[in-house]
């Protein structure tokens, strides 16, 4: 129903080297929780702002949400690495402390 909040998680790859992010999204809220071990936000990858929003707003049309306001995005303060490698570790932690 759309009063649980439920979240998915999507781990997104940017394509720009490679990089791992882990996108949470509530559908039912239009929320989009953002967790990136790399600072800046989710402006440096467009393609999965517009992927997210997409799957959001096709969600919403099959389940007959009425809602019809913007999506939210939320940069959650995580922690950073201090390598060029070790994103894709940081996503499964980020998604099993979450779970936890």
């Amino acid at each position: 129903d759309n009063t649980t909040p439920s979240l998915y998680f999507l781990p997104f790859n940017s394509g720009n080297g490679g990089h791992w992010v882990l996108v949470a999204m509530d559908l039912s809220r239009l929320m989009v929780y953002y967790l990136d071990s790399l600072p800046g936000d989710w402006s440096k990858y467009p393609s999965m702002k517009k992927t997210v929003d997409a799957t959001i707003l096709k969600f919403r049309s099959k389940k007959n949400y009425r809602n019809r306001k913007d999506i939210t995005w939320v940069r959650v303060q995580c922690p950073q690495q201090n390598n060029s490698i070790d994103c894709g570790f940081f996503v499964l932690r980020f998604m099993r402390d979450i779970i936890a």
